[in-house]
């Protein structure tokens, strides 16, 4: 045994160390599994724990979360119900946070999350007095501390890129609550797309939906933020938005109110570039549409209120700005907007004002370019407006101060603002201070001024001193005039019941300005140059005066003016004149000649001429001041102004023919009363004829601080009368001073001599009761006096009509009938023959009406019945003119006394 030798199987000892190796490895395999299991078992809870700690340390009195889910091998990260409650109430939650993140991308220093999905995130971020921010109730960092994060995450030797592939985001909600806003905005949706830091030229879609204010607000476009210039382009859609809702977020704006509702729509394209300073450069397109808007405002003296139905408004922007060196601003502009059913409210300590507008609409295009400060020099526009439909007046609705039908703009030209231009205004229909209804008589219009048509064309303001017109052009100007019984005119009532202080003027809130700042300041002033001015079309002025017995009316129709070269400047500009007007059928006036400045004392060159002028219609002024009534008479003026270098040397040739006044009895003379003996004066003036034929010097210095026309005229009449006193006594043949007889065939009327005379009497001309119209034997009887007048041609007849009781009585029978008026039976009245209204008024039974004698007329009846009786004269001249061929100024119209009644007598002329 001893020589035999041991031997082992082989590799038993080789399988028994792999056997222990390989339990080992597994041992330790297993270990580190169950370790690795472990920390992903805890490491959520660690994350968890940790995220808490640190809501914690932000101020939150609670923050929990209810799960995290942690997978660092496929580098996903799921949050689920956040819920954090803050200090004073404030809460934020989520409801899930997933973030998944690839992760090979981090060994070249690359962060990419593959996605980001949020949902049911809510907010509350509150603003506190002090001016510091809580969100969800915690606090943000300070300002110190981000600013150190971000420097050393600059100072990084090598960044690392950061990339997205999706974002998504659902149901956020953000509570905002400042000392004046309490406010909740609804994110829906965001989502973002494929944007890398490594990859900038790559663009990333991102859209948004959103509710705020009420409405949606919903964004979709592409961004490239990581490029040298970052570039965005966004589609904007805005639906319903509350423009109550904006108001706590104005609150320190003069606005007080403000609703309504705002949509839209539109694009933004914009370039961002932040290398070394800032440049932007932005292209903007939008469509606005608000309907029901109602603003208030409200700043010292002055409330505003603005309530327009529906303002449409489209904006087209290009401009670029550059805060370089050389600091640059362009812009590019166009809008375009209309305006419907507008109401304008102006409330101040001077005037209460409303403004009411049915539509508007404006054109605006322009540019703007600047190198550093604002300089409104570079400001370029084109524009152009049109309005229809506006109404300004009180807000109490008692008085109306204008009304326009329409304005159009065109050819708006501004650079900069001391150079604008238009091509044409044009305004239609315009209506200045519209009467009450209960204070317009029939006959009267219903407004103090309205004009047709309003054009001006070629305006140009530079250098804000100088106003340049080309044409001035009005067409068919109806004015009316009304001075009321106290004095006042209606238009200044009217004004007065407007202002809320009727007392103020003009001169009492502006300060006075002396000669000596006028020329300090000589910028201050205006200078107006209008190129020609024309008045055309159907024109009238009519002036009432109430304040005079019996009421003065006056017609100026067939008016029209033009002016040429027109200058309130010192230059030497000469300027025409031509102006003419009608007063009836019968009587005008007529100016021509020149004017030139300086306006204070003006070189005058003028022509004016009155045509037949009827006397009577002067006799509420010659009863007032004179003390006479004005029978009849018709003055004929032609004057020749001259005026040079404040020298007035004019003269005024005078012809009256036929006057015959009435001495007013004394117990009705006026305060007024002037005591000037006109009867004795008009006997002395008289020619053979019995007109009178004056020429008056006029002469004065206008400089001279106590000139007085009223002197001067005075002074020209004296020596009238005194050359009338030598005519009239030589006419007599000095019969009166020497004894000598008056010549044979002649006779004296007044005390004055006539030789020569041919006397004709003529038949009235009856009319029916309170007719105006020429009956059928009217009409022949005046036919046959129109042949006896043309054998006659040296005849000049004064047609007075004449008021009866038949009148009298017809007229209160109409003011006491309960039945309205039958214009046929008016008409059958009227058109009826002398005879057969004679008969018909004696078959009527006698009227229970009082007698004149018994009811004196009142005013009403007086103003009434006295131009019934001025109608019938002009009726009867018309038809004696126009058909009979009888020289106008040969037939004179007398002032009627309707108080002069005879019993008996029909309605006649």
């Amino acid at each position: 045994m001893d020589g035999k030798t041991s031997k082992k199987k082989p590799g038993k000892t080789d399988r028994t160390g792999h056997h222990r190796l390989g339990f080992w490895v597994s041992v330790v395999t297993a270990v580190l599994v169950v370790f690795v299991m472990i920390i992903l078992t805890l490491l959520p809870l660690a994350m968890e724990w940790g995220a808490e700690r640190m809501l914690l340390s932000f101020g939150a009195k609670t923050a929990t979360i209810s799960d995290i889910d942690f997978n660092p091998i496929t580098g996903s990260l799921s949050v689920h119900d956040l819920q954090v409650a803050g200090l004073d109430a404030d809460r934020a939650s989520m409801e899930r946070l997933t973030v998944k993140v690839d992760l090979f991308p981090v060994f070249r220093k690359r962060i990419r999350f593959r996605k980001i999905s949020l949902t049911g995130l809510s907010l509350d971020i509150r603003q506190f007095e002090d001016g510091s921010v809580t969100i969800g109730g915690l606090s943000i960092p300070e300002k110190g501390e981000a600013e150190q994060l971000e420097t050393e995450v600059e100072s990084a030797a090598s960044p690392w890129g950061l990339g997205l592939g999706t974002l998504d985001v659902k149901r956020l909600t953000v509570h905002l609550i400042t000392p004046s806003i309490d406010d909740t905005v609804v994110l829906k949706h965001l989502s973002l797309e494929n944007i890398e830091t490594w990859t900038p030229e790559k663009s990333g879609d991102y859209a948004l939906k959103a509710d705020f204010l009420g409405g949606t607000v919903a964004m979709e476009g592409t961004t490239r933020p990581f490029i040298e210039s970052m570039q965005v382009s966004t589609r904007i859609k805005l639906e319903e938005l509350s423009l109550e809702r904006l108001t706590p977020y104005i609150k320190n704006t003069p606005v007080r109110s403000l609703s309504g509702s705002l949509s839209g729509q539109g694009t933004v394209n914009a370039t961002l570039s932040l290398q070394s300073t800032l440049a932007v450069a932005s292209t903007v397109q939008f469509d606005f549409s608000a309907r029901d808007i109602f603003l208030q405002t409200a700043t010292e003296g002055l409330e505003l209120e603005l309530h327009p139905g529906a303002l449409d408004l489209d904006i087209s922007l290009d401009s670029t700005i550059n805060t370089g060196n050389s600091a640059s601003k362009e812009a590019n502009f166009a809008v375009t907007t209309t305006l419907e059913g507008t109401t304008l409210r102006l409330a101040s300590d001077k005037a209460d004002l409303e403004v009411l507008q049915d539509a508007f609409s404006a054109q605006i295009s322009g540019s703007y370019s600047d190198t550093g400060s604002v300089d409104l020099s570079r400001l370029s526009v084109n524009a152009g407006l049109s309005l229809q439909g506006l109404v300004l007046k009180g807000i109490d609705g008692q008085a109306e101060l204008v009304q326009l039908g329409s304005l159009d703009i065109e050819g708006i030209e501004i650079d900069g603002p001391d150079n604008i231009r238009t091509a044409l205004i044009r305004a239609g229909d315009t209506v200045l201070l519209a009467r009450q209804p209960k204070s317009v008589s029939e006959g009267e219009p219903a407004q103090i001024l309205a004009l047709k048509n309003f054009e001006v064309s070629g305006t140009s303001l530079s250098d804000r001193t100088h106003l340049s017109v080309g044409t001035v052009q009005m067409d068919s100007l109806n004015t009316w005039i009304l001075r009321e019984e106290e004095g006042v005119f209606e238009a200044q009532r009217i004004l007065q019941g407007i202002m809320n202080n009727p007392t103020m003027s003009a001169a009492a809130d502006t300060p006075a300005v002396d000669a000596g700042d006028k020329e300090s300041h000589p910028e201050d002033n205006l200078v107006v140059d209008v190129e020609e001015f024309s008045l055309t079309g159907e024109n009238s002025l009519t002036f009432r005066d109430l304040s005079v017995n019996p009421p003065f009316d006056v017609n100026v129709d067939l008016l029209n003016a033009r002016i040429l070269k027109l200058s309130s400047g010192e230059k030497e500009a000469l300027t025409d004149i031509t102006i003419n007007a009608g007063m009836g059928k019968y009587s005008a006036l007529s100016v021509n000649g020149t004017v030139r400045p300086s306006w204070d004392t003006p070189d005058v060159e003028l022509h004016v001429q009155l045509k037949a002028i009827e006397l009577p219609t002067l006799t509420p002024y010659s009863k007032k001041y004179l003390g006479y009534i004005m029978r009849s008479g018709r003055l004929d003026t032609e004057m020749d102004i001259l005026v040079k270098k404040g020298i007035l040397d004019s003269q005024a040739v005078l012809s009256v023919n036929r006057i015959e006044v009435e001495e007013v009895e004394e117990e009705h003379l006026t305060e007024e009363y002037l005591d000037i003996p006109v009867k004795t004066a008009l006997s002395m003036l008289k020619d053979k004829k019995g007109d009178i034929n004056l020429t008056l010097p006029i002469q004065g210095d206008l400089k001279d601080p106590e000139f007085n026309i009223r002197q001067v005229v005075t002074a020209a009449t004296s020596q009238a009368l005194k050359k009338g006193a030598t005519i009239y006594y030589k006419d007599l043949g000095v019969t009166l001073l020497s004894g000598g007889l008056i010549p044979p065939g002649a006779f004296t009327l007044g005390g004055k001599l006539f030789e020569d005379t041919t006397t004709m009497k003529f038949q009235p001309v009856e009319f029916s009761p309170l007719s105006r119209k020429l009956t059928k034997p009217a009409k022949e009887y005046l036919d046959l006096m129109t042949e006896k007048l043309g054998e006659k041609p040296e005849v000049r007849l004064v047609l007075c009509g004449m008021i009866a009781m038949e009148d009298i009585d017809a007229l209160r029978q109409e003011d006491t009938d309960t039945d309205p008026v039958d214009d046929s039976a008016k008409g059958s009245i009227e058109d009826s023959s002398t005879e057969g209204s004679t008969d018909a008024a004696e078959e009527t039974e006698p009227s229970d009406l009082p007698a004149v004698e018994k009811v004196p007329l009142n005013k009403y009846e007086k103003e009434h019945l006295f131009e019934i009786a001025r109608q019938r004269a002009l009726a009867v001249k018309d038809h004696l003119s126009e058909l009979g061929g009888i020289d106008p100024e040969r037939l004179f119209i007398c002032n009627p006394d309707v108080e002069l009644v005879e019993k008996g007598l029909p309605p006649r002329v």
